[in-house]
């Protein structure tokens, strides 16, 4: 069973990629946050750095997020230029409003005669350089659209598809809809895999328990909470809460040291870090006043020091 790393916008960067390979194990595949063209043409710096061989101790899969085929052809050319990489991930389930307002992620769900022309347009230029692999939702205001969509995904081209089962007017609310997951896995001719809610390794027994035939998992916000979740997973084993802090702490102290070398000045470092909080919560459930001190910290003095007190249970 292939374990995969999500690709979350400012949070699963090249950064926390490089530094949770150093201190844990267990994921079978990166896939980076999506690059997408701004209105000049160009690619903003920090995702296009993001896939940039020279950054990245082991590549990702980059994955684009296009509103139309000359966007996705453009995006892909540009990865081709760079000449490492032999899959891209089109994402079609990014379900925030101001990325679908553009017709960009979930907006292309309830059209799949655009899906289908996206998808027939970059394997004929390029078959011979990249793998395609799509990551999608069930819909973005119903879920009964990707039962349409699933005979265009079986006629053309793919590695694989990637489902979260929510629709896009969710966003992260209320549980993966396994339901509406089963339609695909019954009629799905690529090989599948599962995003959405995995969070401990209960969640992943129940998981393969009931579709035992699917080719992967993506792990994304359970392993922010936990990111131990993957060896858990793969050794068959649930660490103790004191196990859990002591493989921590060095792996959070060294994300903050490497995002102040990447990040100018403190106060950048600061907004980046509270980013992870809600994540950092649930590392230990005695921590709340460690916690409560990390969001209301002016400086990362501060941050650092209520993070040392989340350490001791």
């Amino acid at each position: 069973m292939n374990l995969l790393l999500a690709p979350l916008q400012g949070l699963t960067d090249v950064t926390f990629r490089n530094v949770w390979q150093h201190y844990f194990s267990g994921i079978d595949a990166f896939y980076a946050p999506y690059i997408a063209l701004q209105n000049d043409g160009s690619i903003k710096k920090t995702p296009w750095r993001d896939i940039l061989p020279e950054h990245n101790e082991h590549l990702p899969i980059p994955q684009i997020l296009p509103a139309d085929v000359a966007e996705a052809l453009e995006l892909s050319r540009r990865i081709k230029e760079l000449g490492v990489y032999s899959e891209i991930n089109i994402n079609l389930g990014c379900p925030y409003p101001m990325v679908t307002n553009k017709g960009r992620g979930s907006a292309l769900l309830p059209h799949p005669d655009k899906v289908g022309e996206l998808l027939q347009a970059l394997n004929l230029e390029f078959s011979d350089v990249f793998q395609f692999s799509v990551k999608l939702r069930c819909g973005l205001t119903d879920f009964d659209e990707i039962e349409a969509l699933i005979p265009v995904l079986n006629a053309h081209k793919l590695k694989n598809v990637i489902l979260h089962p929510r629709i896009a007017k969710q966003l992260y609310k209320g549980e993966a809809d396994q339901e509406h997951f089963a339609i695909a896995y019954k009629s799905m001719k690529h090989p599948l895999i599962y995003n959405g809610d995995i969070n401990t390794l209960e969640d992943y027994h129940r998981l393969i328990q009931r579709f035992p035939g699917i080719d992967g998992v993506m792990l994304g916000r359970g392993l922010l909470q936990n990111p131990l979740l993957p060896e858990e997973i793969v050794r068959e084993l649930v660490f103790t809460p004191d196990e859990r802090l002591k493989r921590l702490q060095p792996f959070v102290d060294e994300l903050i040291e490497q995002n102040r070398q990447q990040l100018s000045g403190e106060s950048h470092l600061l907004s980046k870090m509270k980013s992870y909080i809600p994540y950092f919560a649930a590392f230990n459930a005695n921590g709340k006043k460690a916690i409560k001190k990390m969001k209301k910290c002016k400086g990362i003095r501060g941050f650092e020091e209520g993070l040392s007190e989340l350490w001791v249970l």
